[in-house]
């Protein structure tokens, strides 16, 4: 009998951590066998752009937009303006406690932060404040 306990009580401990303290981000995921990096690596578009709480029109602008992240820390965001074709590289890192995405665009040394809402290996929300502009930026895999 003592020993069902123990083997209830060790489930019931171990479902207690698992479910409170492996959330990272506000919208998840829960846990994850990828690692940050993993997960951030590959190529994305954007799927739902926000501001201040209000779904913006995705016009040509934002549906051109493709942001590759290598592994190594380099990424790549090409867009197309009026069917003329932009590329900004750069370099990219986490924060010490990786809740917050920086990149650094090449011949620049101001690193720019959006705050991490949700990195699975499918789906990337970000979260930017710029005064009193919240906007958040939903990518897919692409």
């Amino acid at each position: 009998m003592k020993t069902k306990i123990k083997i209830l009580f060790f489930f019931l401990a171990a479902g207690l951590i698992f479910s409170t303290s492996c959330k990272k981000y506000p919208e998840g995921p829960s846990i994850s066998l990828r690692t940050k990096t993993q997960r951030i690596t590959g190529s994305w578009t954007i799927e739902k752009v926000t501001v201040n709480g209000t779904e913006a029109t995705l016009n040509d602008f934002y549906k051109s937009i493709v942001f590759d992240v290598t592994k190594e820390g380099k990424f790549t965001y090409s867009y197309t303006v009026l069917t003329i074709p932009f590329k900004v590289e750069g370099e990219w890192k986490f924060n010490d406690d990786k809740t917050k995405f920086m990149t650094k665009e090449n011949n620049s040394s101001t690193w720019d932060e959006s705050e991490i809402l949700k990195l699975t290996n499918s789906e990337a929300w970000f979260k930017e404040v710029d005064g009193s502009t919240t906007t958040e930026y939903h990518y897919k895999a692409k």
